[in-house]
């Protein structure tokens, strides 16, 4: 709402933007051990690899149906 935004003026907060896609760069993987595998990769700035290994897991789990 327009009192919170007037706030965040007040305080001096600027505003800052995400992208809502992130494409990763330089991707590799192996598997070490069975069930276990080495993810590389290179994310632009401001982006989180916790963010994108969610989404990759979310992924993985939706095509075992649980």
């Amino acid at each position: 709402s327009r009192q919170w935004l007037i706030g965040l003026a007040r305080f001096k907060v600027s505003a800052s933007f995400r992208a809502m896609r992130v494409i990763p760069d330089k991707v590799s993987w192996e598997q070490v051990s069975v069930g276990q595998w080495r993810l590389d990769f290179v994310l632009p700035p401001g982006s989180y690899a916790t963010s994108l290994l969610r989404e990759l897991l979310d992924v993985i789990e939706g095509e075992d149906g649980e």
